[in-house]
């Protein structure tokens, strides 16, 4: 059996389609006023953009733990501010070519279930930050 396992996913492909916001961490959070941006973007990883992988961005500051740039938090500010182009907004010949490298994780949680009324735990899988 393999002693380490390695998390990771690299993708390259299309810019598709972005949903970011910008947001102010709040006064009880451990760094109260703080700038993040947060969402998804989306990856068309075919010529055909049939095939499109979403990877999701909780919190993106614009520096580093260390005090220096953040280069993803740059990349999606571009994304979000329209000077990266995507296959939706602008048309597969002028989206740009990102690579990501990203990991797989649980978005956990407990639901209504609408039929029966009883709560249900939800578990599903996706693509959590990461490099682009």
């Amino acid at each position: 059996m393999k002693k380490k396992m390695i998390n990771q996913m690299h993708l390259e492909g299309l810019l598709y389609e972005a949903n970011l916001e910008l947001k102010t961490s709040g006064a009880a959070s451990k760094n109260p006023g703080t700038e993040y941006l947060t969402g998804k973007i989306s990856v068309a990883t075919d010529s055909e953009c049939l095939n499109v992988v979403e990877v999701n961005y909780t919190y993106v500051t614009a520096t580093t733990k260390n005090g220096g740039e953040n280069k993803t938090y740059t990349t999606l500010k571009n994304i979000m501010d329209g000077l990266l182009k995507t296959v939706m907004r602008d048309g597969k010949e002028n989206a740009t070519l990102v690579r990501v490298d990203t990991v797989i994780g649980l978005n956990e949680f407990y639901s209504e279930n609408r039929q029966t009324g009883a709560e249900e735990f939800v578990s599903v899988k996706r693509n959590d930050g990461g490099f682009i």
